[in-house]
């Protein structure tokens, strides 16, 4: 979450399918490969009144915001981990994602980084065994920052005509 006066952006995990690349023939059994490289998240603004002064961006591209349910919201998708096999090889890693709430006139009001995987170490020492330790690493995942006096000039998006609710940040150039 970020907080800006009484409003606040908030990030979810999102779903995000796994494309199904591949089946192998091992023997007597079948292996599934899939696209585990990208990664989906929400997000969402609590008072729409702050995009009266402000924009939402993320990884420097401007995010569209719809309204539903007098809330507005949005989804982004981006390349989170360089596996293999992958639909987009060529494509690098867009972790972490830096999500800013910028006034119109370019200065930064406040931002954050969303890391897909834990920032502070190669990774983690199985899974959580309980749900603190579940909250802890998500929290661990998101680090707000205070915002410096340089001017943003977010980029345009680009979306599919199919996909106007989710901002891809593999399609911006």
């Amino acid at each position: 979450r970020l907080q800006i006066g009484g409003a606040e952006v908030v990030l979810r995990q999102a779903l995000e399918p796994w494309p199904l690349l591949a089946e192998m023939h091992d023997g007597g059994s079948t292996s599934r490969l899939v696209d585990n490289s990208t990664d989906r998240v929400e997000v969402s603004l609590t008072d729409p009144a702050l995009l009266d002064e402000a924009q939402v961006v993320v990884s420097g591209v401007r995010l569209r915001l719809h309204e539903v349910s007098g809330m507005p919201v949005a989804g982004v998708r981006y390349k989170a981990a360089g596996g293999w096999p992958a639909l987009h090889p060529h494509i690098e890693v867009q972790s972490p994602l830096v999500v800013e709430v910028v006034e119109w006139s370019g200065r930064c009001m406040a931002g954050g980084c969303y890391y897909y995987w834990n920032p502070d170490a190669p990774r983690y020492e199985g899974r959580p065994l309980t749900l603190d330790e579940a909250a802890r690493r998500r929290a661990e995942r998101w680090k707000p920052f205070e915002p410096d006096d340089a001017i943003r000039t977010p980029r345009a998006p680009v979306y599919a005509e199919e996909c106007v609710f989710t901002l891809d940040l593999r399609r911006q150039s």
